[in-house]
Parts: structure tokens; sequence; C-alpha cells
């Protein structure tokens, strides 16, 4: 049997277009047709599939329990001509309208900002709106096309795909050290100056993992702040060892100007870099050619390397 037949389309149409509208009535005035033909329709689908479909009497009608799972595998498929419909569409045409991307501030202001120019560079007709923040936005219901997170992604609503591990380490400048001393192990970090990232989850801990042990060190910092940049700039000057990402510091540290402590150690933290969609299942070409460009510029080494 092939599905695309006129007279199968009918029937599926008929069958849809009353549980969308409730009766037969409504369904043909929105198809435009009788509701005898509409009627009709779905005897002939239900006499075809050999099953009852939908119990009529003078006054309502029900959908059998084989009718409403009918109506689900139906609408999955119709979702599904849809998007590809939109896929063909948005591949036929100049890419235009506007690309809203959410992305960290910090972050995004260190190592994105230039590939988010060269792909509006190369891409003249397209409009691109990108914020930079720190805060965490909802990106279905603020209506961003896409978004970087660093992080954990509990949201299953969003389409996720990993583009870099997220490694904090712990550094301190070259002055700091010769006047306090370098640590030797975790425990030594409770008589330094430590500065408190209050963004950090486990603040005021800091808890290290060296692969075969976990450590968790209590720190009462006296400098702290919500901003690693400005974190970064107070540790440059000397005042402290800094628990930070490897993307903030690694100018830093290839300069000289910071040197990494307990280099064997890093912050326990399950944590990567992510690219995120709403999760639909055919994105707009838009998306798609964002999403490709970026993960291109993480496919070999992540650039602060």
């Amino acid at each position: 049997m092939n599905p695309f037949q006129s007279q199968y389309i009918d029937q599926l149409s008929a069958f849809l277009e009353v549980h969308d509208q409730g009766s037969f009535a409504a369904a043909a005035k929105s198809l435009n047709r009788h509701a005898t033909i509409v009627s009709k329709r779905i005897g002939e689908l239900e006499a075809r599939l050999g099953v009852r479909l939908i119990e009529r009497t003078t006054r309502q009608l029900r959908f059998t329990e084989a009718g409403l799972s009918y109506v689900q595998r139906l609408k999955a498929v119709r979702d599904a001509l849809e998007d590809a419909e939109r896929e063909v569409n948005d591949n036929a045409k100049q890419l235009n309208g506007t690309l809203h991307v959410s992305v960290p501030g910090a972050f995004g202001r260190l190592w994105l900002a230039k590939l988010i120019a060269q792909f509006a560079q190369k891409h003249p007709t397209l409009k691109v709106h990108v914020e930079y923040s720190e805060r965490f936005v909802d990106i279905i219901h603020e209506r961003f096309d896409a978004a970087i997170r660093i992080g954990e992604l509990p949201d299953s609503r969003l389409r996720a795909k990993r583009l870099a591990d997220n490694f904090r380490i712990l550094c301190a400048a070259p002055s700091y050290l010769a006047e306090h001393g370098t640590p030797k192990s975790p425990s030594d970090l409770i008589s330094h100056h430590c500065f408190g990232f209050t963004e950090l989850a486990s603040y005021p801990s800091l808890i290290l993992n060296d692969g075969n042990q976990r450590v968790s060190t209590q720190i009462d910092s006296k400098y702290l702040s919500n901003d690693g940049e400005a974190l970064l700039v107070a540790a440059k000057e000397g005042l402290g060892i800094l628990a930070g990402s490897e993307w903030l510091m690694s100018s830093s540290l290839k300069s000289g100007e910071l040197i990494r402590v307990l280099p064997d150690w890093r912050l326990d933290i399950q944590s990567g870099i992510y690219f995120v969609r709403p999760s639909i299942e055919f994105p707009p070409t838009k998306i798609r050619l964002f999403k490709e460009w970026i993960e291109q510029a993480f496919e070999n080494r992540v650039p602060w390397q």
C-alpha cells in the first residue's frame, strides 16, 4: 500500500481534523467540505484498517483507544513532514532574519567574540544578536536560538553538544608564592590567601581531586567576588591563590604572570562547555550553520591551548 495515494491522504486528513476540531461539522468547515464527506472518509479509513476509531452518537463522538493511539502516531508523522518541508525551504533560501544567541560574559568575550564576528561576516544577510551575560537564561521562554553554557545540563528540553571539558585549576602570581611559599598539598591551602569565587557551587570549600583521592578544604577568603575576571586581576597583582577555569587563566599562565599551584590537582567538578539549542528535530539553517561553525573551532583543540 502506498500511504501517499490521494484517497488515503483524504481519509487521514479528515480523521485528524475531526480530532483537532472536536466534531464532524467543525472539521468539515475547516476542510471546506460537507460533513457527510468527512464522515464517509472516516468510515472508509475504519473499513480499511478493520478497527473502530470513533464511537458516534447523535449528540457526541468519542475516540476509541485505538483511535487515540492512531491520532498520536499520525501527528508525529505530520510534524516530521512539516519539519522536513521547513528544512528544505530553509536550505533553498539565503540566510536572513535574526540569530539570537546567549553566551557567558567572560568566556564569550575571551573566546567567542571573534568567532561570532567571523560568522556574521560570512553571512552578511543575517542579523546576529548576541547577549553576553553570566546569568542563566531560559533559551526557550526567552526565545534564544542557541546558547553556550558552562556547567552541567539538567534541562531535558534542550539539545546539547559538548564542546570541551571545563577544568578548574589553582594558580597564583610568582610574587605571591615568593612571599608566602608554595603549597605542597591541599591541606596547605588553609594557611594561604585563597580567593572566594562566590559562583562556585562548593564555596567556601574547594573540593580537589588528583585522580586517586578527593579532598575537601575549607577556605576563609578575605577577597571575594562573583566575577572571575576581577579575581584574575587580583591574582596577577599577587593577592592570593585563585581557583578558576583553564580558559580564564591560560593566557596568564603562558605569559608567566601566573604559575600553576598543586599541578596534580583539579577542582572536583564535572563541568563542560556546551552548545545548546531548543529540542526540535530539524533546526533552521541559521542555527545549524552557527552550530557547525562553533563546533569546527573546537574540533581539534580548544582555542585557549
